[in-house]
């Protein structure tokens, strides 16, 4: 349920970057931690909710999933939870991004569903 109003509030932050271009001067990835053991058919790459990006080439953006063992690997080292609610057969967790060093450590938590571009550059070394 969160998943389009996060990847929207992205897009619309993302549009608001000008100055740096996907691909070249940073990388998108979009991870589902939807595995699809708890639904009769997997998830698919959500890469229709990311239509409109000004401008940028939105093929070099990365949309994964994986096995549930990578999933809980990948959530645990960035300090991600989530967990499967059988009563309303969703998951539950934050809604947010994570933008991450070229080295791979979380630089930055931003939580909810709208993001403010930054109005000088970020620095992530």
């Amino acid at each position: 349920m969160l998943c389009s109003q996060v990847l929207n509030g992205f897009t619309g932050a993302l549009n608001g970057v000008v100055r740096f271009n996907v691909g070249r001067d940073f990388e998108v990835v979009t991870v589902s931690f939807d595995p699809g053991t708890q639904r009769k058919t997997p998830p698919t790459p959500r890469k229709d909710i990311c239509s409109v990006i000004a401008g940028r080439a939105r093929s070099r953006m990365a949309f994964l999933t994986g096995r549930k063992d990578q999933i809980d690997a990948l959530a645990a080292s960035v300090g991600f939870r989530y967990a499967w609610d059988p009563e309303i057969q969703q998951y539950a967790h934050a809604s947010g991004i994570m933008l991450l060093t070229p080295s791979g450590k979380v630089a930055q938590y931003y939580y909810g569903i709208e993001y403010v571009s930054p109005r000088y550059p970020v620095r992530i070394d």
